[in-house]
């Protein structure tokens, strides 16, 4: 997820608090209890993207990010699409043992392994692409 939002999205440096996984704090730069306890979620620059505030990114960075959850199913959800927006945060959206949770780290395995296949390689406007974004969203929409 976090490869593909660098290609795809905007650049990620490693800076201290930018990049956010596990965490063992109950306070990830939020005032919520998150996924980053069990190590479910990631905080992708949530210093630049304030909770609770919606339109923080560009409407290409929407497409893209909406392009990169349509290749992962659903299994990843989006704090961007949450009642209370959280647009730094994505996380693990299934539950423990799902079979599409399988069936995307196996896809996330083949991406690294095959050549064209992973980040970076994607035309996020494809209309074939942009559609299936576009239905991941609506069924997200809250």
């Amino acid at each position: 997820m976090a490869q593909r939002f660098h290609y795809d999205v905007t650049r990620l440096e490693a800076s201290r608090g930018q990049v956010i996984g596990y965490s063992d704090d109950r306070q990830v730069k939020a005032d919520f209890v998150s996924n980053h306890l069990p190590g479910t979620a990631l905080a992708l620059y949530p210093d630049n993207y304030p909770l609770g505030v919606k339109g923080n990114f560009f409407p290409h960075q929407v497409t893209a990010i909406r392009d990169i959850l349509a290749e992962l199913r659903g299994v990843v959800g989006w704090g961007g699409d949450a009642q209370s927006p959280k647009e730094p945060a994505f996380f693990i959206d299934v539950p423990p043992g799902s079979a599409k949770l399988a069936l995307i780290t196996e896809t996330l395995r083949r991406w690294a392994v095959t050549p064209g296949k992973g980040a970076g390689t994607r035309n996020v406007e494809d209309p074939q692409r942009v559609r299936a974004a576009k239905k991941l969203a609506s069924m997200r929409a809250t």
